[in-house]
């Protein structure tokens, strides 16, 4: 659950740079063949880039590698770890999950309310026909233009539409509605759309404008008119921007010094967000005893096996194992004292636990919890071992047990 979260906030930091960054740099240059791939890019970049982690340069071995990392571990003692964690995990789900269940059935209507538009058209040659309307859009490759207009309007039109369809601009289109319904608590990217589609209508302005005033007439008109969503739309709400581009009266290039400043903002919002990460555990072992010898016998990672080994009774059980047995310390729960511990640890052929150690992390906690959450995890029965190939083998996991004290709950005011 933490890693889905630290998922969301980084890919919502990158968004969010790339968003200033474009209006800061990008944008004012007014240049499609720049913006339009730096958007694309940007936004691959900033949902791929959380799943990149550098490795420190630190790192004394290679357990951490072998492990499999099991759910955290919440202990605060008034509750139990399983309550807790099961009711913040259901909340953030129900309301997450809402508000992209809300967000598709938009999306689906908004698809819908196309469909009987297309429905309703005329089918044309090049073009679908919509009775007694002056409208103008088109999505994927369907083009959509009123019978209102005269024949010498329709073919500027289906010019400037054209563009549209050839470039695959509802691509970009799909690409916005797919990332608001993903990462929809954050405002910033409910303005991606809009980023496009005045990139889009800046290449089909270009590409479609023959020297004619008619063009920019149709332009004027066509602003007032009200289009269906998810389509490209020869109307505008940059109409001026649009007209002085094509009068040439709006010209501005991307320096290098602008390219390299942009580069250096985003690698910032990478290392920043690896330093971030940085607080996961390192690989050094602290200073606890191990439960059993170690074995040289290979340990396997849990890519490598066919079954992962199990607690008695599941990961609920665990939990309430844990709960009932990581015990937090009194001296440090009155001082307030909180704390994350990395325990990693070897299931070995049997089940039985060997290899217990503590890993060290940026945030080195107390000693006392350390060695809490130790006393409470040796005390663990025997799994259900892994196996591969038919025969039971070792793996390694790694269990965050996180000491916290809860917040205190108002009173409840006395019934009258």
């Amino acid at each position: 659950m933490e890693s889905t979260v630290n998922y969301f906030i980084e890919a919502n930091l990158y968004l969010a740079s790339l968003y200033l960054i474009y209006k800061g740099f990008i944008q004012p240059a007014r240049n499609y063949k720049i913006a339009r791939p730096f958007l694309i890019v940007g936004i691959i970049l900033s949902i791929g880039l959380p799943f990149l982690t550098l490795q420190t340069m630190n790192v004394s071995s290679t357990e951490l590698n072998l492990s499999l990392a099991l759910a955290e571990v919440s202990i605060s003692n008034t509750a139990s770890p399983n309550d807790s964690v099961l009711t913040t995990l259901n909340w953030i789900n129900v309301i997450y999950l809402f508000g992209m269940l809300s967000l598709l059935i938009l999306f689906i209507v908004q698809l819908s309310q196309l469909l009987v538009v297309k429905a309703k058209a005329t089918k044309k040659e090049t073009h679908f026909e919509l009775e007694q309307s002056t409208a103008a859009f088109s999505f994927m490759n369907w083009i959509f233009i009123g019978s209102d207009y005269s024949s010498e309007e329709k073919t500027v039109l289906l010019r400037h539409e054209q563009v549209h369809v050839t470039k695959k601009h509802s691509l970009d289109i799909l690409l916005c509605q797919a990332l608001k319904i993903a990462f929809w608590m954050n405002p910033l990217v409910y303005q991606f759309k809009t980023l496009f589609q005045e990139i889009h209508e800046y290449e089909a302005d270009e590409l479609s404008w023959h020297e004619s005033d008619g063009y920019l007439q149709l332009l004027i008109q066509q602003n007032f008119n009200h289009f269906p969503a998810l389509t490209n739309q020869f109307k505008s709400s940059h109409l001026k921007l649009r007209i002085m581009r094509l009068k040439n009266q709006f010209t501005k290039k991307i320096t290098p010094a602008k390219v390299g400043l942009t580069m250096a903002l985003f690698a910032a919002t990478f290392f920043i967000n690896q330093n971030l990460k940085a607080g996961e555990p390192q690989v050094r072992p602290a200073d606890v005893e191990h439960v059993h010898s170690p074995s040289s016998d290979s340990v396997y990672s849990a890519v490598d096996v066919d079954k992962i080994a199990v607690f008695p009774g599941g990961q609920e059980a665990m939990l309430e194992f844990i709960g009932n047995n990581v015990v937090y310390p009194k001296s440090m729960k009155k001082q307030g004292i909180t704390g994350r511990v990395y325990l990693q640890f070897t299931i070995l052929e049997d089940g039985s636990i060997t290899d217990l150690i503590a890993l060290e992390s940026r945030y080195v906690p107390h000693e006392e919890l350390i060695q809490a959450a130790v006393n409470g995890i040796k005390q663990m029965p025997k799994w259900t071992p892994a196996e591969k190939d038919g025969k039971t083998v070792k793996i390694q996991f790694t269990l965050p047990i996180n000491f916290k004290i809860p917040e205190e709950s108002p009173p409840t005011p006395p019934t009258k």
